[in-house]
């Protein structure tokens, strides 16, 4: 019995993703026509990003821009990487940029820009449709503002209102669902380009884990028994 349990644990730790691997590619288009114009739309055209996986047909779904100052090619192919943070994320709010990445330092520990937990809110209500009156490059430059990449007269329209919603009316669970997506050059993961967001499956606890795997041992020694 143990063995089988040992068994069974090793299996479910090693099909779990591990976050900063390369899982997939994606092609990145601009559905506004011009940037800034959000919502940007990614089709998964390898492997699995978030919660979406290569078909066919191919899954498309609507981004936003974590970076102000960082970009990418519209109808161009990035290899993905989806964590909690961006990577070479950074401010470029008036004053001088500061990235958190310097090109060609392998240690991350210092790169990593995580998501707000306001930026992850504003993102699940776009894509639930819950829009509540704001345009796409509202929510976009509320989120530029929420990672601290604009300042409040650097914004458009009323995307400091919807700034200010987020922050009353988000938690921590919204972080649960929502990551970044961080695009590549090249399939090594060495040369960024920009990072983007990303709905992401949520996560299973370690007790439901441990009762699913028990579950299934009492379903094998029934059949032993039987």
């Amino acid at each position: 019995m143990r063995k089988y349990l040992g068994m069974l644990v090793v299996v479910a730790l090693v099909a779990a993703p591990v976050l900063g691997d390369i899982t997939g590619k994606v092609e990145m288009n601009i559905s506004g026509g011009a940037w800034p114009n959000s919502p940007y739309l990614a089709t998964v055209t390898q492997g699995s990003v978030g919660i979406y996986t290569a078909g066919p047909p191919n899954p498309t779904f609507q981004t936003f821009c974590l970076e102000y100052t960082e970009t990418f090619v519209g109808g161009h192919s990035y290899w993905v990487s989806v964590e909690p943070y961006a990577i070479r994320g950074g401010t470029d709010n008036g004053g001088p940029y500061t990235p958190y990445h310097t090109p060609g330092n392998p240690d991350l520990a210092a790169n990593q820009d995580p998501v707000s937990k306001e930026t992850a809110y504003l993102y699940n209500q776009w894509l639930a449709g819950n829009k509540m009156g704001y345009s796409a490059i509202e929510f976009q430059y509320a989120i530029w503002y929420l990672e601290d990449e604009r300042l409040d007269n650097q914004l458009v329209g009323n995307a400091l209102t919807l700034a200010g919603y987020a922050r009353t009316h988000s938690s921590a669970s919204d972080l649960s669902t929502v990551a970044a997506m961080n695009l590549w050059n090249d399939a090594a993961g060495t040369s960024s380009a920009q990072s983007q967001l990303v709905s992401v499956p949520v996560p299973v606890p370690g007790a439901a884990l441990l009762a699913l795997i028990g579950l299934g041992l009492i379903g094998w020694a029934k059949r032993r028994l039987a």
